[in-house]
C-alpha cells in the first residue's frame, strides 16, 4: 500500500468539488459526537455512513479502504484482547470462557467482551471520520480552512511539514524495502531480521538527507516559511450545510435514545 494513493484519491474523488468547509466540519463534527459517546449504535452509522459515502459515493477503492483499516486495527487488535480477558480468584457467571490455574481463572467475561467491541467500533467510527476526511480533501485546502478558524500559521506550517515528512518516510522505507527484497535479504528469518535491523537503522539518514534536500528545493525556491498555494474557486451549498446539521442532530438524539450518556443526555439535560 503506498501513501501516494491517499493523495491520488484526495485530488481525484467525488466530493472533490465540495467546499472543503463543509467536508472539515462534517467529519470534524462526527469525529467529536464519537468521541464523547457509549452508544454502539451511534458508532455503527457513522462507520457505515462514512464508508458508504468514501466507496459507495467517493470512488475509493474498497480494498485500499480496507488496507487503511487494518492499519489501526492491528493496534486495536490488542486492546481488545486486553479488555476481554480477566483474571478472578473465583469461578464468576460471567466468565465464558476460562482456564483455571491453581486457585486462579484466567477467561473472557461477558462485560470485557461488551467493553471491547464497544472499543473497536468507536475507534474505528473515529477513524473512518479521519480517514473520509484526508480521502476527500487535500492538506492544503484543509490547512486554509484552519487558517480561516483562527489556527496559528506556525502551527499550520508545521502542520504540513510533518504531513509531507510522513511521505518521505514512507516512500524512503519503501524504496529501501524493494531493495532489501530483490537481493533475497527476506528469503529467510535470519535474513529478514538482519535485513529489518539494517533497514530501521539507514531509514533515519536516509530520511535526513531527502528532508535537506527537501529543504533545499523550498529555499531556492524562494520560501519565507509560509506555503502558499492557489485555492480553487468554492460556493458554499445551503442544502449540503442543511444536511450536516441534521445528521449531527440525528446522532445527538441517537446517543440520547441510545443511552450512550455522551453529548445527547446532556441536551436532555438543558
Amino acid at each position: 500500500m503506498s501513501m501516494n494513493g491517499i493523495e491520488k484519491y484526495a485530488y481525484g474523488n467525488r466530493w472533490r468539488r465540495v467546499h472543503p468547509a463543509e467536508k472539515v466540519a462534517f467529519a470534524l463534527g462526527t469525529l467529536v459526537l464519537v468521541l464523547h459517546t457509549g452508544c454502539p449504535w451511534m458508532s455503527l452509522a457513522v462507520f457505515c455512513l462514512m464508508s458508504g459515502l468514501l466507496v459507495g459515493l467517493g470512488g475509493v477503492s474498497w480494498r485500499f479502504y480496507l488496507r487503511l483499516l487494518l492499519i489501526p486495527f492491528a493496534f486495536l487488535a490488542a486492546a481488545v484482547i486486553a479488555l476481554a480477558l480477566a483474571i478472578t480468584w473465583e469461578e464468576s457467571g460471567t466468565v465464558l470462557y476460562g482456564l483455571r490455574v491453581g486457585n486462579l481463572i484466567i477467561g473472557i467475561t461477558e462485560y470485557g467482551v461488551a467493553e471491547g467491541a464497544g472499543l473497536l467500533l468507536r475507534a474505528l467510527s473515529g477513524v473512518s471520520c479521519l480517514y473520509f476526511l484526508a480521502l476527500t480533501t487535500p492538506i492544503a485546502e484543509i490547512l486554509q480552512v484552519f487558517r480561516r478558524m483562527g489556527l496559528p500559521p506556525l502551527l499550520a506550517e508545521l502542520m504540513a511539514l510533518v504531513y509531507r515528512f510522513t511521505f518521505v518516510l514512507w516512500d524512503t522505507a519503501s524504496s529501501m524495502y524493494v531493495s532489501q527484497a530483490s537481493r533475497l535479504g527476506y528469503s529467510s528469518w535470519c535474513r529478514s531480521l538482519s535485513s529489518l535491523g539494517q533497514l530501521v537503522a539507514n531509514l533515519f539518514l536516509k530520511s535526513l538527507q531527502r528532508s535537506q534536500m527537501l529543504n533545499a528545493a523550498l529555499l531556492a525556491r524562494g520560501f519565507d516559511g509560509e506555503f502558499r498555494v492557489l485555492e480553487p474557486a468554492y460556493r458554499l451549498s445551503k442544502g449540503r450545510i442543511f444536511l450536516i446539521v441534521l445528521w449531527l442532530v440525528f446522532l445527538a438524539a441517537l446517543d440520547w435514545y441510545g443511552g450512550g450518556g455522551g453529548v445527547g443526555s446532556y441536551f436532555g439535560r438543558l
